[in-house]
């Protein structure tokens, strides 16, 4: 991470043009707006972004990766040049990131952010994800439990039906996803099963 934020520093200083390319999640916004907010500080002599939440022909747009080389040589001549109003908003966003308190951040996903158009669902997404106060659950595990609740599923299963039916806004992987698994079988009071792996374990692809 280190290393990251050194390049990202120094990325003006070793590029004549920056092109960023991201989704519409919240993993992906929430990157953006720090990349944005680096850029005010050190601007790239030209930089340009693809941000895209919906792609003509894909049923269920949850990234750029579902799409064939061809859409990326469309996407390449449909960039933009990125504004100043666009760099201050990212820079918004990440001052308020860094905060301990959320409501910063829930008050722009509610006021939304004209700048970046797919920020707001992006930040209610990330604010959903924070426990909740009820039971401390995040929206992922929630969904899980009620997955597995509504019946037996392999590993492969819960991923897919999260993916397909449940989550409202796709951001993280399938090795995301198992992470949040595990962890719902190794609390003191396990929400998940562990003596079968055939339920719940396995069945994850790379990636």
């Amino acid at each position: 991470m280190t290393r990251a934020e050194q390049d990202l520093a120094t990325v003006a200083q070793r590029y004549r043009r920056v092109v960023m390319w991201f989704e519409h999640d919240s993993y992906d916004q929430l990157i953006l707006a720090r990349c944005l907010a680096q850029f005010l500080e050190t601007p790239p002599r030209r930089l340009e972004l693809v941000s895209v939440d919906r792609f003509p022909g894909a049923m269920r747009f949850n990234g750029l990766g579902q799409l064939p080389p061809e859409a990326f040589r469309l996407l390449w001549r449909q960039r933009v040049v990125v504004t100043e109003t666009q760099l201050r908003a990212g820079r918004t966003v990440w001052d308020r990131l860094r905060l301990a308190d959320p409501s910063g951040l829930a008050a722009l996903a509610r006021e939304g952010i004209s700048a970046l158009p797919f920020m707001a669902r992006a930040l209610r997404r990330h604010c959903q994800e924070l426990p909740w106060v009820g039971d401390g659950l995040s929206l992922t595990e929630r969904l899980v439990l009620e997955l597995v609740a509504e019946r037996s599923r392999a590993a492969g299963e819960v991923f897919r039906d999260l993916v397909e039916e449940r989550e409202p806004l796709v951001w993280l992987g399938d090795i995301g996803v198992r992470g949040v698994v595990e962890a719902l079988k190794q609390v003191a009071a396990a929400c998940l099963p562990g003596r079968s792996r055939a339920m719940i374990g396995g069945g994850f692809a790379n990636g």
